[in-house]
């Protein structure tokens, strides 16, 4: 595919106990040029879910965190992210997940998802991410 980058959008949701709240992705697939700046916003409908999450996954792996904003105008991004991703909060029902210049290796699914609570600091199970565990080899005792 040369030069292009394609972005594959879905929605994802965190929710607690309310299963009420929508959580919508605008575009649901995005191609862009190798260089070129790409936005992918997000909105949900419920003002008491102040946190939002950007997440990434690459073919073959588990979900990534990629941001973590606690209410507008926050943002965490992860330490693999900073230089060439940023974000746009200037609501709480809303995230712009700002992409600076995308190349091949950004080539991937972006989840977006909406928290009514954090516990960012524990890590809790609401927040986890996959992470590769370690591959072990069976051999048979004789």
């Amino acid at each position: 595919m040369g030069g292009y980058l394609t972005v594959l959008l879905l929605l994802s949701l965190l929710v607690g106990p309310n299963y009420g709240v929508k959580v919508t992705q605008v575009q649901k697939l995005l191609i862009i040029k190798s260089g070129e700046a790409a936005e992918l916003y997000c909105e949900h409908d419920d003002s008491s879910y102040y946190n939002m999450f950007w997440y990434q996954q690459k073919p073959d792996q588990g979900l990534k965190l990629m941001l973590h904003s606690l209410n507008v105008g926050s943002e965490d991004l992860e330490s693999d992210y900073k230089d060439n991703w940023g974000t746009d909060r200037k609501f709480v029902l809303n995230s712009t997940l700002i992409l600076k210049k995308g190349n091949v290796e950004d080539s991937a699914t972006y989840f977006c998802a909406a928290s009514i609570h954090s516990n960012r600091g524990h890590r809790s199970a609401w927040h986890q991410t996959h992470r590769e565990q370690p591959k072990y080899r069976e051999e048979q005792l004789n």
